[in-house]
């Protein structure tokens, strides 16, 4: 027995001996993610100073002073690797859709200091805004859109895009619902901005939600109240749906309310499903919508 004490003894000096001697990465157990998450902050700041300044330099579309374009090369240096062609991208196309050289200039450097997920939103959402098969916007209001669900969207920038593609589809598809463009463009903006709240986006949770209100008969509710109620409820997050729906039942069932309190008061703990932060606003149609809205 004492032998094995003694045994046991040394094995502890070596293991602590091991451990004092190790560096910072073998102690860490996730070594090799520390180390890839690093290298994104690795920036080759000077080969992108150079590229921005010869872009500057050649492009005909734009006249700077060479003082002016080693400024802004500076600027764009700052946005780390792939900054310049991310802001040369972003700059040729908003000045070629019409607007000003100073809003170019603004936007491209703004979108140079991004990712390039993000900048793919941008120019995938801005670029189909002007298809008549989705929006037809004009370009103000097709840049305000990419912007929006681009640079000011808090998740997965990829998400974000599949669910505006998927839900301006479903929207002003003949065979789905058909609705015209002006409801469409406003209602799928609104709903594709909680995608950020679901970690697998939100038409999903959109198409599920919306079916049940519209085809089970202890909802049955028109497409109109349907489409309002949708939005108010997904707007509190991932639980609020199956919140809606229990509480709608135990007030039909339990409570004894009638249909129209049954669905206030679903609405009301749909609504408490999230807490800690600001919710969007409740969606309201006009009255007189039902001239859009079946």
């Amino acid at each position: 027995m004492e032998i094995l004490n003694r045994f046991a003894i040394c094995i502890s000096f070596v293991l602590a001996g091991l451990t004092a001697f190790a560096g910072p990465y073998d102690a860490a157990p996730n070594a090799y993610l520390l180390r890839a998450e690093a290298e994104k902050k690795l920036c080759n700041s000077t080969e992108e100073f150079v590229k921005a300044l010869k872009f500057l330099r050649d492009s005909p579309e734009f006249k700077f002073h060479e003082d002016e374009a080693r400024g802004i090369a500076l600027k764009v240096s700052a946005g780390c690797s792939g900054a310049a062609e991310r802001f040369a991208q972003i700059l040729v196309l908003i000045r070629t859709t019409g607007f000003s050289e100073k809003k170019s200039l603004e936007m491209a450097l703004q979108f140079a200091a991004s990712n390039e997920d993000v900048q793919r939103n941008f120019l995938e959402i801005f670029s189909k805004s002007f298809l008549k098969e989705f929006f037809d916007y004009e370009s103000t209001k097709a840049l305000n859109v990419a912007y929006e669900l681009s640079r000011d969207y808090k998740g997965e920038p990829g998400r974000a895009r599949e669910d505006y593609i998927a839900l301006a589809k479903f929207c002003k598809g003949n065979d789905k619902l058909g609705l015209p463009m002006a409801f469409c463009s406003e209602y799928v903006i609104q709903v594709v901005k909680l995608s950020q709240f679901y970690q697998e986006g939100i038409v999903q949770p959109f198409m599920d939600l919306y079916q049940k209100l519209r085809g089970e008969k202890q909802y049955g509710l028109d497409m109109k109240i349907s489409l309002e109620v949708a939005y108010n409820i997904l707007k509190s997050g991932p639980r609020s749906p199956e919140n809606f729906h229990k509480a709608f039942a135990f007030a039909t069932e339990d409570l004894r309310l009638d249909k129209k309190k049954s669905l206030e008061f679903a609405l009301l703990l749909a609504d408490r499903s999230f807490i800690g932060g600001k919710q969007p606003p409740l969606l309201q149609f006009p009255s007189d919508s039902s001239t859009v809205v079946p």
